[in-house]
């Protein structure tokens, strides 16, 4: 389990608990929970690094799409922003 930070057409970046190696290929699945829509496929590990905040530790990690829907996926980003803009509070 980890926490979305954000999503582009190339991957996308998570904070998770757990540390998962660079170079490691993943299979993923995105849940975004107002509408229960998922998104999934396998990605590679880009990035990885152990960031402490508020005395808390977690890693912050870039996973690049190696295997996804790419017809699904504009649909998927618009699902996120449309969820985001929602919880702000802001028109789109």
């Amino acid at each position: 389990n980890a926490d979305l930070r954000g999503i582009s057409f190339l991957g996308f970046s998570v904070d998770s608990q757990e540390k998962i190696e660079q170079g490691t290929y993943v299979k993923f699945e995105l849940t975004v929970k107002s509408s229960n829509e998922t998104f999934g496929g396998r990605g590679k590990i880009a990035h990885s690094s152990e960031i402490t905040k508020y005395g808390s530790r977690f890693f912050q990690m870039g996973i690049e799409f190696v295997n996804i829907d790419n017809e699904k996926l504009p649909y998927f980003v618009h699902l996120i922003r449309h969820d985001i803009m929602g919880k702000s509070g802001h028109k789109q």
